[in-house]
């Protein structure tokens, strides 16, 4: 198996499919060149902000292309993500910040007044899609919440790997997607 990690292979496939649509969202499609561009612009506010590898950046996005392009975004400087939803109470938002260890927190302008030190992404001007060299498959990539049934959610790390393994795996069961 390859060793790319998520951002190298999006990058090959958006380089690959530049005009086939990557992602439908209500009445807006975004081919794999818009997204990427998208990508990319995060990418450049991250590094501008000191954010490296191994970093964690969190999002506080409505579900959405932008949210996509967070994630992106924060894989090609290197950095994982750790979504938290916008729906949550501002008490467990403010919760939950401080366990992802986020250096950056990324918003969109519905969500910026909540978050007063966040960085909203909704007016960015494209920029090419370039992940960062180095990475390995055992790179964090994400982090998701426990529901804190005992009282405190936690934070489960998900690397690289776990995602090639997964997608690998539907693959074997479901065919190519």
């Amino acid at each position: 198996m390859s060793e790319q990690t998520c951002a190298d292979r999006f990058a090959a496939v958006a380089t690959a499919s530049a005009d086939t649509i990557a992602v439908r969202h209500n009445d807006l499609s975004l081919t794999y060149r818009a997204l990427a561009g998208q990508a990319g612009a995060v990418a450049e506010l991250l590094r501008a902000e000191g954010v490296r590898r191994g970093d964690v950046v969190a999002t506080v996005l409505e579900r959405s292309p932008l949210a996509l392009a967070a994630m992106l975004g924060a894989w090609a400087v290197g950095a994982a993500y750790a979504h938290i939803d916008p729906a949550e109470s501002d008490t467990r938002i403010a919760k939950v910040l401080p366990v992802t260890g986020a250096r950056v927190v990324l918003t969109d302008n519905g969500n910026a007044g909540r978050l007063p030190n966040a960085l909203p992404l909704d007016d960015l001007d494209p920029v090419r899609y370039e992940p960062v060299r180095g990475r390995s498959l055992r790179d964090l990539a994400y982090l998701v919440f426990t529901s804190g049934s005992t009282g405190a959610s936690k934070a489960v790390a998900v690397e690289h790997a776990n995602i090639r393994h997964y997608v690998h795996g539907l693959i074997d069961r479901v065919g190519p997607l």
